[in-house]
């Protein structure tokens, strides 16, 4: 699987392109049947993502109480030409496995954990 921004805008002095973030949602009824989801990424190649200051190409901010904690995970990823960071970790209280992944011509670097 492939995730790639088509072009680069540069016209707001920032370079940006396509960006994934990975959330919680919160439930207006608090009664009601909760969903939990994982994100597992594998062999998956982003390409030319997030926005120069501002944004890395995928950025987690999802925050569990479920127990077990749904796992999110990374295998075998790569990461080209982003903008930001490749990877943001911010408040992320899940476990995160990042195994076996390769970040190249990051502009900010290859993972940003932000607790």
């Amino acid at each position: 699987v492939v995730f790639a921004s088509h072009t680069i805008d540069t016209t707001g002095g920032s370079a940006y392109g396509g960006h994934i973030e990975i959330i919680d949602l919160t439930l207006d009824d608090i009664d009601a049947t909760k969903w939990v989801g994982t994100a597992d990424f594998r062999y998956t190649h982003f390409e030319t993502l997030g926005k120069g200051a501002l944004s890395a190409a995928v950025k987690v901010t999802y925050s569990s109480n479920f127990e077990p904690p749904p796992v999110i995970s990374f295998h075998g990823c790569s990461w080209t030409n982003s903008q930001e960071y490749a990877l943001h970790l911010e408040s992320a209280n899940v476990p995160t496995l990042i195994t076996e992944n390769v970040m190249f011509r990051s502009y900010n670097g290859g993972i940003f954990l932000q607790t």
